[in-house]
């Protein structure tokens, strides 16, 4: 179980806390790849343990690792795409702080109000605006959608495969032919989600899968769209302590090389025509 402490300077504390309160015969320690990352090994029910979803949330260190790619600075204005269950929103959020301007997009309004009751502790206690949610479908437009944001997560629905280990059972539910309509939608969205980026944002297209359809080939197809109104260009990332040789424009992990799940990441910057 790895999780995602809010504040890394504090990263110490909360692994000498959690462990006094865990079971005796568990194992807690700082993470390898994100300063805000904790593993915890048979410590038990979270929700048991001091500091859930206040101080930290559970949340896998190659999950962490995409939402600090994008590299928010705090007052950014930050887009996260296909936000769901609001994790990494959750992150960026903190990263962003309070003169910072974080809204959250998914396709089912269920998943946004879920998120915003999760999210409502962490406003009160950061003194800043909350998140903002919309429901959209990116695959169809940006929506009602407004504003020009300095950053942009897009977290794109995907096979999952990079999660087997865990989820082994997903391997039942992909073909051939899922993964070239799940592409064309990944295409679509990080498009859609561009174009509400301003001129020279920095945009990041992740998925939690390994394989080159949904990750290098995505990477080709959006680098020679033709839109009439924006373009990406490959970028090197901006954050500081990725897992990748610096100057890099994407990013791979991998279960038996970084100790997470699987995961893809290309950095882009927008440009507007």
């Amino acid at each position: 179980m790895c999780l995602a402490v809010r504040d890394p300077s504090e990263r110490d504390a909360w692994v000498e806390r959690i462990s006094g309160a865990a079971p005796s015969d568990a194992s807690v320690r700082a993470g390898s790849w994100s300063p805000h990352a904790i593993l915890a090994e048979r410590a038990g029910d979270p929700r048991r343990l001091p500091g859930w979803e206040e101080a930290w949330i559970v949340q896998e260190e190659g999950a962490q690792v995409l939402a600090l790619s994008l590299g928010v600075q705090p007052g950014d204005a930050v887009l996260d795409a296909c936000a769901g269950r609001g994790n990494k929103t959750w992150l960026l959020h903190h990263l962003a702080g309070p003169r910072g301007r974080v809204v959250a997009l998914d396709k089912h309004p269920a998943k946004l109000e879920r998120l915003s009751a999760r999210l409502a502790a962490r406003e009160g206690s950061a003194g800043g605006r909350g998140v903002e949610t919309a429901a959209v479908d990116l695959t169809l437009g940006t929506g009602d959608v407004e504003g020009s944001f300095d950053r942009v997560l897009v977290d794109a629905p995907c096979s999952g495969v990079g999660t087997l280990r865990r989820r082994p059972e997903i391997a039942l539910h992909r073909s051939a032919d899922s993964l070239r309509k799940l592409a064309s939608a990944q295409a679509q969205i990080t498009l859609n989600a561009a174009r509400l980026g301003r001129d020279g944002a920095r945009l990041v297209y992740a998925v939690c899968s390994v394989l080159s359809e949904e990750c290098e080939q995505v990477v080709e197809a959006l680098c020679s769209a033709d839109a009439p109104d924006v373009a990406l260009e490959p970028a090197p990332f901006e954050a500081q302590r990725l897992p990748c040789e610096a100057g890099a424009t994407s990013m791979r992990l991998m279960p038996n090389v970084h100790g997470t799940d699987g995961f893809f990441a290309a950095s882009f910057v927008v440009r507007r025509r």
